[in-house]
């Protein structure tokens, strides 16, 4: 059985609460459209969402602990670089907390595998499908997937490195899963292929779909992309020769069967 563990970040620190659950509403009938109904979704939240999806697969588990701080606009004022980094520091300590409070909750559903999910992603309906035919196995990196940006009809397709960007990149055996936190706090930016005391196959199709500038993303928000606008500019013969190694694909029929994509920021408020 496969886990999908996902932490929700606060309403109190979400530029939109309303967007926030839109996301997630979306991720959850992705995770949910699997092939194989040998599953669980676990989802760890300070409030939780408002949403019209249900799911007999789905849990809620709510804490009570304090959102994570973050800076104020004057703080922002003063610099950004040092705040930014500080803030993300904190959001990530939140994110950690809830995905190891997701996993000790999933334990009773005797789970073989997990899969920390962002709460803004979405996933091959056929991940749940893999885990059942190699429960054994250590687990499984996601090198390849599609970069989404809302509101686009295209994607772009990672094929090497997709790991390295998003969050949304290994499933893990039980048993494993400190291993994902153990060295490095900023998980979902490791090089999974690389985890010590691990054996992970490379999945061998696209597991899932990074959502971009969303205006609810932790390290790629409209906000973020608009600072690093200089850093961008400075990089641009850099930034081609990276960009030779992406393909883009149109959003077909397909691939919104296969994870389950459509936009949601028309519904924001």
């Amino acid at each position: 059985m496969l886990a999908f563990i996902i932490a929700l970040k606060s309403k109190t620190i979400s530029n939109s609460w309303t967007l926030v659950c839109e996301l997630l509403e979306r991720t959850l009938r992705s995770t949910c459209n699997q092939t194989s109904q040998n599953f669980v979704v676990v989802v760890v939240c300070h409030e939780k969402p408002d949403i019209q999806f249900k799911h007999p697969k789905i849990y809620y588990v709510t804490v009570d602990f304090k959102p994570p701080a973050i800076a104020s606009d004057g703080e922002i004022a003063k610099g950004y670089e040092n705040v930014h980094s500080q803030d993300v520091a904190n959001k990530t300590a939140d994110k950690v907390k809830k995905c190891l409070i997701g996993i000790e909750y999933a334990q009773q559903f005797h789970p073989t595998h997990f899969m920390m999910t962002d709460a803004d992603d979405c996933v091959s309906k056929r991940l749940a499908q893999t885990v059942d035919k190699e429960p054994e196995c250590d687990g499984w990196v996601l090198r390849k997937g599609y970069m989404y940006r809302e509101g686009s009809r295209f994607l772009v397709v990672n094929r090497r490195r997709f790991n390295h960007v998003c969050a949304t990149s290994v499933i893990i055996k039980n048993g494993l899963e400190s291993l994902l936190f153990q060295t490095n706090p900023y998980f979902y930016l490791a090089s999974f292929e690389t985890l010590a005391g691990a054996d992970l196959k490379s999945l061998p199709f696209s597991g899932a779909v990074y959502s971009m500038l969303n205006g609810e993303n932790m390290l790629m928000s409209a906000e973020t992309f608009s600072q690093m606008k200089g850093q961008i500019i400075r990089s641009i013969p850099l930034l081609f020769q990276r960009l030779l190694r992406f393909y883009p694909w149109v959003l077909t029929p397909l691939i919104i069967d296969e994870f389950g994509l459509y936009p949601v920021l028309t519904k924001a408020d």
